[in-house]
């Protein structure tokens, strides 16, 4: 599985204070997952709140997932 980040995503997680790690670990072991309009998000609770983020799928010879933006729930 490969994954990449939109810049948009990347300057919400800056700005948001949510690192890398926690948003591979959302993507592995998600809390809840849920899919509407052609997307799917994913919900993590970690020690200082609880973060969704939000990504596109694609499938092809390896599944690749392009994370489209990050926020505090």
């Amino acid at each position: 599985m490969s994954i990449t980040f939109t810049r948009h995503a990347l300057d919400r997680m800056r700005q948001r204070q949510v690192t890398h790690e926690e948003v591979l670990e959302a993507l592995q072991r998600p809390d809840v997952t849920t899919k509407r309009f052609g997307k799917f998000s994913v919900r993590k609770s970690v020690a200082h709140g609880t973060f969704e983020v939000c990504c596109e799928r694609e499938t092809g010879k390896e599944t690749h997932i392009k994370v489209i933006t990050v926020y505090w729930v």
